[in-house]
């Protein structure tokens, strides 16, 4: 990617610590106040790939068709920084609701000493640290409005993914008759492929002037399957990953009962023996109840399966992307971020 320079994206990312805080101050926020927001900001949002982020400064990159200014690069990654703030406040809520206690490598934000359950509110407020900051940077240009409602239905189409994944994680009631392909795919678009992909691609659009009815459809077209194969990775990722690779503890969706790739695709091709395992043992919080899960998943060749699938379904995002007009896209937009995302370790 043109722009996949986290160092440099994250130099910026103090310009919107200061910023929100001041607009704290002017709340009469206490120092106390400030200096818990002041963590909350930087522990919940700094440490992640910002693949999200950055995508916003390589799509501008590619629409303006040049090298960036160093005002048109802030400017850029201010707007990146935004959807990755939007990202921290649905980990924070995510990690909470699945009961994990890491992520990225350390203590998941509500397992630190003296949060717990105020990482609710904490996560609330980098939500509302998004739109303060939108407002800020962004109010009085011709297309906030659409920035604000983009980012809104983002929002709703993710919180539904998530309300499907819990729904249909039921712990110690696992129903497997009901995990379908189908529920599946639908999971993983809702949650992950609208933020993921599709958010970050139109707010360089229109960062750009480049968001038109044509080029958002188009958009939506690759998007959407590349931001699925992403969440099918994580899926992947979770049973037959490391803790090292993956950054939190492997095996989670199998004891917390989750509706994902790896076990909607094993029950496809399960035997009646091989489906009284899984379902005796799926979304049981026991680890040698997980290990008969993982046995039944590689007797099933579903690493093997995967793979197939992944180099399939990169072939047709790659097709799709072959199809591209001279409607404003620039192929190197989703050329760039097949390249990460489908050669990512984590």
């Amino acid at each position: 990617m043109a722009y996949l320079d986290r160092v440099r994206f994250e130099s910026v990312y103090p310009i919107l610590v200061q910023d929100m805080l001041e607009h704290a101050k002017g709340y009469n926020t206490p120092n106390e106040g400030i200096e818990w927001l002041r963590k909350n900001l930087e522990y919940n949002v700094l440490g992640g790939k910002c693949l999200r982020g950055m995508a916003v400064i390589n799509t501008y990159a590619h629409v303006l068709g040049r090298e960036l200014t160093k005002d048109e690069y802030e400017q850029a990654a201010k707007l990146g920084w935004l959807i990755e703030l939007l990202q921290a406040s649905l980990l924070v809520a995510d990690d909470i609701e699945d009961g994990d206690e890491y992520r990225r490598d350390r203590p998941s934000w509500h397992m630190v000493p003296d949060v717990g359950m105020i990482a609710i509110n904490d996560a609330c407020l980098l939500k509302c640290t998004l739109y303060v900051l939108l407002r800020q940077y962004f109010g009085h240009l011709p297309y906030y409005a659409n920035l604000v409602e983009l980012f809104h239905e983002t929002t709703v189409q993710t919180e539904l993914g998530q309300m499907l994944d819990l729904i249909s994680a039921r712990r110690d009631k696992v129903d497997l008759s009901k995990f379908t392909v189908a529920k599946c795919e639908r999971i993983a678009e809702s949650k992950t492929a609208f933020y993921t992909v599709y958010a970050p691609i139109l707010l360089g659009l229109y960062l750009g002037g480049a968001a038109t009815p044509e080029t958002i459809e188009q958009t939506r077209k690759i998007a959407i399957p590349l931001g699925r194969d992403y969440q099918y990775h994580d899926d992947y990722l979770d049973c037959f990953g490391t803790l090292h690779s993956f950054g939190k503890e492997i095996g989670r969706d199998i004891k917390d009962g989750k509706c994902t790739w790896p076990i909607t695709q094993a029950l496809v091709r399960a035997s009646p023996a091989q489906w009284a395992i899984l379902q005796d043992n799926y979304g049981r919080d026991n680890p040698i109840k997980v290990k008969k899960v993982l046995n039944v998943l590689s007797d099933l060749q579903i690493p093997q399966i995967y793979q197939e699938y992944a180099k399939t379904a990169h072939a047709t995002v790659q097709e799709e992307i072959m199809q591209i007009g001279s409607m404003g896209l620039n192929r190197g937009i989703f050329d760039d971020l097949v390249a990460v995302m489908y050669e990512r370790q984590r």
